[in-house]
């Protein structure tokens, strides 16, 4: 027996989607038929030849997928005889999870449908949700991202604007916050206003810091 499912994954923010699956060289599906995903669901099929539609689970019974444990959960998908209760056919099934991921370069190179919403540093499987159309993300190259630097000095106590190279920096929209850098120095966080020059550079504004010896600041753009 041959099984397959079209589509054969679906994000766990998607419920009671359509399946279609094709089976081959099946017993006599005249007594009608159950689709069941392991333990989590299992609903009635609808025969129509060899080809049976059934519904993903509802949200209830969607899998939770753990962070530590990826981005997606693999599960079986059975047939099951309605006659006899047995199952005579299966094929794998995926189930994504897009919010796991939190950064851009992360969403886009996963191999399921993730979208990347830059206004909103979101990680989603339906890119209309993205806050503005010129936000959405699907590709690396299209990701907001500093670029690597030659070191950069600051003197103790001297005001000085910090200027970094960047790629893809988007242009603040009506009613959001602009730019700052977070700077790390010796355990503690300073956050300083910065300025976008354009998509391709952003300058942490004029201020001074204070540490002891040499210390390195970590660049962050929220």
């Amino acid at each position: 027996v041959r099984l397959s499912v079209h589509p054969n994954n679906i994000s766990v923010s998607q419920f009671s989607v359509t399946l279609v699956l094709e089976a081959h060289n099946v017993p006599e599906l005249s007594a009608g038929v159950n689709c069941t995903f392991e333990n989590l669901a299992e609903m009635n099929g609808l025969v129509e030849g060899n080809r049976i539609k059934c519904s993903s689970p509802a949200e209830k019974e969607m899998p939770r997928i753990i962070v530590d444990k990826g981005d997606h959960q693999i599960v079986q998908l059975y047939l099951k005889s309605k006659e006899t209760g047995l199952a005579f056919a299966n094929t794998s099934f995926v189930f994504y999870n897009c919010s796991v991921h939190k950064s851009c370069l992360s969403c886009v190179s996963s191999p399921y449908q993730c979208h990347w919403c830059k206004y909103r540093h979101d990680c989603t499987h339906d890119p209309r949700t993205c806050s503005f159309q010129e936000g959405r993300v699907k590709k690396p190259e299209g990701c907001p991202q500093l670029l690597p630097a030659e070191r950069i000095l600051v003197p103790v106590n001297v005001v000085k604007p910090i200027t970094l190279r960047a790629k893809n920096l988007p242009q603040p929209q009506s009613g959001q916050r602009g730019y700052e850098c977070l700077l790390t120095i010796q355990g503690n966080e300073h956050r300083v206003p910065a300025l976008r020059f354009n998509s391709s550079s952003v300058q942490c504004q004029n201020t001074s810091y204070f540490y002891d010896g040499m210390e390195r600041a970590v660049f962050l753009w929220s």
